[in-house]
């Protein structure tokens, strides 16, 4: 019987859930995702992430500034390093060491997209669907079209309001990392 009634109470919860996310039409998620278009963007982030086996979630934080392109993804804590992603790839630098990876450009364009609200280089590479929290936010969830991309991750989703505020990245070995971004300053126009 107890069994019964989780169950019960288990597939309330998830149509509650379902029924708070409402779907938006093509033409509701063009303008949302206009109105998240920035050229420059800056603030601060939270990171977390979990990997299998561990059982504790590693933590990072650290600044953020996207500006013309390029995003510059600086930790602070616990360790310090600097990403830098642009056009040319993925720069890495660690203790005064620096490597570039210039097969990471695909990958740079889509962080870079996913932050300052381009969902045209989204949808390019997943299938995106769209819908509102009960919050009134957009929900946004990517899930790969390439098998190749498929490999390397198995969902994106994005939540935003006036800026991108959460994004987590499902792996398809189970590691899941997730930014919380905070004091983000936007601007449209360089």
């Amino acid at each position: 019987m107890k069994r019964i009634l989780f169950l019960i109470a288990a597939a309330a919860s998830i149509a509650a859930h379902a029924a708070a996310l409402q779907p938006i039409p093509r033409a509701e998620w063009e303008a949302a995702a206009a109105s998240l278009r920035v050229d420059r963007l800056s603030g601060r982030f939270e990171e977390e992430r979990s990997i299998p086996g561990f059982p504790k979630a590693m933590r990072s934080s650290g600044r953020f500034e996207l500006k013309d392109g390029v995003l510059i993804w600086e930790i602070l804590e616990p360790f310090p390093s600097k990403t830098t992603l642009s056009a040319e790839g993925i720069a890495f630098e660690d203790r005064g060491a620096s490597t570039t990876l210039k097969a990471g450009a695909e990958a740079a364009s889509l962080l870079t997209g996913v932050l300052s609200g381009d969902l045209s280089r989204l949808e390019r590479a997943f299938s995106l669907a769209l819908s509102r929290t009960e919050r009134g936010r957009l929900l946004i969830d990517a899930r790969p079209k390439s098998e190749a991309m498929s490999r390397i991750l198995s969902r994106l989703v994005i939540e935003a309001d006036k800026a991108v505020e959460r994004v987590q990245i499902e792996s398809p070995a189970g590691e899941t990392t997730r930014i919380r971004f905070l004091d983000v300053r936007g601007s449209r126009g360089s």
